[in-house]
């Protein structure tokens, strides 16, 4: 029982930390876009 306890709390840190990286990898491209749209002349 225990050792089931810690491995699901090891796969939902997992996930988490999935999440996150997933979501700076997001916000990194959303940055680079800003940045383009501002240098790029305005349609």
């Amino acid at each position: 029982m225990h050792g089931t306890v810690a491995s699901m709390y090891q796969h939902k840190t997992r996930h988490i930390e999935e999440g996150q990286f997933h979501y700076k990898k997001l916000s990194n491209l959303i940055e680079e876009c800003k940045e383009l749209r501002l240098k790029s002349p305005s349609q």
